[in-house]
């Protein structure tokens, strides 16, 4: 009878302990996404297949289109991009999607791999943008639109990768356990707002700048907006952390014939050697340094960021 009530009673410890736990994740979604229009500019929807895809598009006259791509993370979204769209606006008709599990577009729960991404912005082109585009692809989406050039070479012309990520394969420590335990609903939602509280980001954000004046207030908190606003917000993290986003592209690049430029920033210690093993692959990639920047040289030198896409898309 004692070993009956001490189970019991454990149990009932940890029924209260999950309620609790409960309780704190509700809290967090609600102050997280008191403000849910993470993107204050009007969106347009694009139906995709797998949920609807929210785009700002500045057009206007008979321009070449141009498509931006954000960066393939929980925190990022198009918001980020729009200082940079609106200037080059001036000389070419700009989309900038939110792509899925970002922003405001929808937040499946599902496995996001790198063969979605690629498929999306093949699609984006096609059904929205007329005729062949430019493109600017900033960190992890650098992949996806090389595949994508592989996928449908005719949509596309020009590409500008801003801040790449390599293309070796570099496996997060403990990712099969973290999976495991986020796939948990009370517990991994629990841990996911742990890794994902405003303070972590901001953390993050500091190491991705040159100077961390660069990161105001009102950015991290549209960052962390981001991170929890939306159906699942965990499952895009899940599957980064597990590498299904990583894709082996050097094939694809290496058989590209497209005109591919590398913009990186002058602090970025991994720049060069990435630079070099796209240009290793594929010796047709040119390069060239942002001066006072890091990895995000959209927000730490802007002016000089578009001066060198209008230099390389003419």
């Amino acid at each position: 009878m004692k070993l009956k009530y001490k189970l019991i009673s454990l149990l009932t410890l940890f029924s209260g302990s999950l309620g609790i736990i409960h309780l704190i994740n509700k809290f967090i979604s609600i102050k997280a996404t008191h403000n849910s229009k993470s993107n204050s500019e009007e969106q347009n929807i694009y139906k995709w297949n797998l949920g609807d895809i929210n785009y700002n598009s500045f057009t206007s006259g008979n321009k070449k289109p141009l498509l931006i791509l954000h960066d393939i993370s929980v925190y990022s979204n198009s918001s980020e991009w729009l200082g940079i769209a609106k200037r080059l606006s001036k000389k070419h008709s700009v989309y900038v999607p939110d792509l899925i599990g970002c922003g405001n577009s929808s937040k499946p729960d599902t496995s996001y791999t790198s063969y979605i991404y690629t498929q999306l912005i093949s699609d984006f082109t096609k059904d929205i943008i007329s005729g062949s585009c430019d493109v600017i692809a900033y960190g992890k989406s650098a992949e996806s639109i090389i595949e994508a050039l592989a996928l449908n070479p005719d949509k596309f012309d020009k590409v500008i990768l801003v801040s790449p990520t390599s293309l070796e394969q570099k496996p997060y420590k403990l990712s099969k356990l973290l999976h495991f335990i986020l796939n948990t609903p009370i517990i991994g939602t629990f841990i996911y707002n742990l890794i994902m509280s405003k303070n972590n980001i901001h953390n993050n954000f500091t190491k991705k700048v040159s100077h961390k004046y660069f990161i105001s207030d009102k950015l991290i908190e549209l960052y962390y907006n981001n991170a929890h606003i939306g159906k699942s917000p965990k499952s895009l993290y899940k599957s980064i952390i597990s590498n299904y986003i990583k894709n082996d592209s050097k094939k694809s690049l290496s058989n590209s014939n497209h005109s591919i430029t590398i913009l990186y920033g002058s602090e970025d210690k991994e720049g060069p050697f990435i630079k070099d093993m796209y240009n290793y692959i594929n010796r047709n990639v040119e390069s060239c340094v942002i001066n006072r920047a890091k990895l995000m040289p959209h927000i730490e030198n802007p002016k000089e960021l578009v001066d060198l896409i209008e230099t390389y898309l003419i």
